[in-house]
């Protein structure tokens, strides 16, 4: 069975990334129907791109509050003790993963980055 994620990006990498995931059916959206759809969806996994979206954290607190969903912040800056990560968690995400700047995920493509993502998103 597929887990549903909504993607948040203008890079449609990210997408293609994580459809080639076993277990994963990605749908890129925009931050008006990522809230919408986490209110409608239970367990929707939401990815919001730091790079790509204005207000991330604003975002982040919404989709927190409406969501039941795993949220997933990714972003050139979000690598592990920066304040940016700090911040994206406090607003609500459940995990940052830093990505090479201004790409997408791409160590997803890799067997250990492959894995680390299907764990987070909760994956089968």
């Amino acid at each position: 069975m597929s887990r549903p994620v909504l993607v948040i990006s203008d890079d449609a990498l990210n997408r293609a990334i994580l459809s080639g995931l076993p277990g994963v059916q990605a749908r890129d959206v925009s931050s008006f129907e990522a809230v919408a759809e986490a209110r409608r969806s239970v367990g929707a996994s939401i990815l919001v791109d730091f790079d790509a979206v204005p207000e991330p954290l604003a975002l982040l607190g919404q989709l927190a509050l409406v969501g039941t969903g795993t949220l997933v912040a990714i972003g050139a800056g979000l690598w592990p003790n920066a304040a940016a990560a700090a911040a994206a968690l406090r607003a609500g995400a459940d995990v940052c993963l830093a990505k090479p700047a201004g790409r997408a995920v791409l160590f997803a493509a890799t067997s250990e980055g492959a894995e680390t993502i299907r764990a987070v998103l909760g994956a089968d």
